[in-house]
């Protein structure tokens, strides 16, 4: 329930004026309670398994532990779990991701133009919730690797994660034409550059601060996504 991203729309019905700001800021509250509950599962998370992750003598029995417990429990077990995570990302990046990808003036072209303080309020909590996402999905990964006895950095191994977040971006019906172009109807390379931003950004909050053992996730998630070479400067190897 934490990482679930609480289902909101941007105007709701009768919204005018001053109430568009306070739509701006539901969803910036909103993401900050995602952002707060994921923060917390993370503490949890990293001391239980930092110590098996940086190989510790020790450590003790992976499976002994309440968090990969919680995973194995999962219907479809660690797998499925991972799948989740990845999927509540996925549409947390499909839903709000113009507020960090492209230009978001162009979403707010009616009078009066939103609070910039509200829109930076949403980036931000936004920008949180995704560097938390990014973080989970890099411990459950190395926790199914672990129960798989396999390695991050094979192709098959990045396909569970590639496939969710192909999937979601391929069924989302989002809207993304008024911050893609300034026409009404958006051109197909328009598109493609936005979702592949959209990915870009997925795949660099995979490896963050000293989480050095998903790099090699990173590299092959953005290897399978088509991103590795066109943006090899922003990548580890």
């Amino acid at each position: 329930v934490i990482v679930q991203v609480t289902e909101l729309i941007y105007r709701h019905e009768g919204d005018c004026g001053s109430s568009f700001n306070e739509s701006l800021s539901r969803i910036a509250n909103s993401l900050q309670v995602t952002a707060n509950g994921l923060s917390l599962l993370l503490v949890l998370i990293e001391a239980q398994l930092r110590p098996f992750i940086t190989e510790a003598d020790d450590a003790g029995d992976l499976r002994d532990l309440s968090v990969v417990q919680a995973l194995r429990d999962c219907d479809g077990g660690v797998r499925e779990a991972l799948k989740f995570v990845v999927r509540m990302n996925a549409q947390a990046l499909i839903k709000f991701g113009h507020f960090i990808v492209g230009d978001v003036s162009k979403l707010y072209t009616h009078e009066p133009i939103p609070s910039q303080a509200n829109v930076i309020s949403c980036e931000k909590e936004l920008r949180r919730v995704l560097d938390a996402f990014g973080r989970l999905i890099s411990y459950v990964s190395w926790v199914y690797a672990a129960e798989e006895g396999t390695s991050m950095d094979t192709k098959k191994f990045a396909s569970v994660t590639v496939d969710v977040l192909n999937a979601e971006i391929s069924h989302s019906n989002e809207d993304v034409d008024p911050f893609a172009t300034k026409k009404d109807k958006m051109k197909k390379t328009a598109l493609n550059k936005y979702w592949e931003q959209v990915k870009l950004e997925f795949c660099l909050r995979l490896v963050q601060n000293d989480e050095d053992f998903a790099e090699p996730l990173q590299i092959k998630v953005a290897e399978v996504l088509g991103l590795r070479k066109k943006y090899s400067h922003l990548f580890y190897h």
